[in-house]
């Protein structure tokens, strides 16, 4: 055989083997379970990538490529392998995208989409990680995350609240290059061809945001008890319609511990039911 020929052979036999390691890494993670369906109320719908919606039901396994949606007067939670959690409002569609964790050396990527509707994410820091490891997106924004509690709406206008989180959110809008930094306390109105808009959240606007994510257990973020008053000159914007209706009874398990820790290790148990605390306004 000749010489060329010969190298030839053994690179094609080397690429042939990467593409095998490749598919077969694509595949390990889309075949992993990453989340767990932990509690609905109303009715909640999942599917995988080449398949129909189904009705969904607590302790459902979901991987990378499945996607979830709520109906009308519906609630549902996700528990991820990091412990962070996403609570979907009504009439919302989430897709998991990408995600990988490993907890020995806990490292973590993901990309969770929000193709309609509102959620919220508590998302865990992992210790160490020196950028963003979780993307949330919409259609307009894209949204890096890391020990964070926030949440994301979509509609005519897109929405990001961030409620608490140790660093700045960084907030990108995919039309029109914009990007910010978004601290605590604070919402950005985001528009396919406008610049951000800036806005407090207010004790008022805080309680609503709240309500409409309750779900079994409250994750009130511990910063937020005694938030100082707003400017009065401030223009608010409300959340939407909806508040105030009831919902039907959640169906859910016993869960695991869950918390938001600031540093990525074990805090308390979580706050029972009940009502949330309500804020303190500053000195006027």
């Amino acid at each position: 055989m000749p010489k060329k020929q010969g190298v030839m052979i053994l690179l094609a036999g080397f690429f042939m083997l990467l593409w095998v390691v490749s598919a077969g890494t694509v595949w390990a993670q889309e075949a992993k379970e990453v989340a767990e369906l932990i509690a609905i109320t109303g009715q909640a719908e999942v599917k995988t990538a080449n398949a129909s919606y189904r009705p969904a039901q607590v302790r459902d396994k979901l991987r990378v490529g499945d996607t979830v949606r709520t109906l009308e007067k519906s609630r549902a939670k996700l528990l991820f392998q990091d412990e962070s959690v996403t609570v979907l409002g009504e009439k919302t569609t989430l897709e998991i995208s990408q995600f990988l964790f490993n907890s020995r050396t806990q490292e973590r990527t993901g990309v969770l989409k929000t193709i309609e509707g509102k959620i919220r994410f508590i998302v865990q820091r992992i210790s160490g990680a020196p950028q963003p490891a979780m993307t949330i997106e919409s259609e307009v924004l894209s949204v890096g995350v890391r020990g964070t509690d926030g949440i994301l709406e979509t509609g005519s206008q897109h929405k990001v609240y961030l409620l608490e989180s140790e660093n700045p959110l960084s907030v990108k809008n995919k039309f029109t290059g914009q990007t910010m930094d978004l601290p605590p306390m604070q919402f950005i109105i985001a528009d396919k061809k406008k610049p951000f808009q800036i806005n407090p959240i207010t004790p008022e606007l805080l309680d609503s945001l709240l309500q409409q994510f309750r779900l079994t257990y409250d994750f009130t973020p511990k910063n937020l008890l005694s938030p100082g008053a707003p400017p009065e000159t401030a223009t608010m914007t409300g959340p939407g319609q909806g508040e105030g209706v009831t919902l039907p009874p959640v169906t859910q398990p016993p869960l695991p511990t869950l918390h938001f820790g600031g540093q990525g290790g074990k805090s308390g148990p979580p706050q029972p039911p009940g009502p949330s605390p309500q804020p303190t306004p500053g000195p006027e």
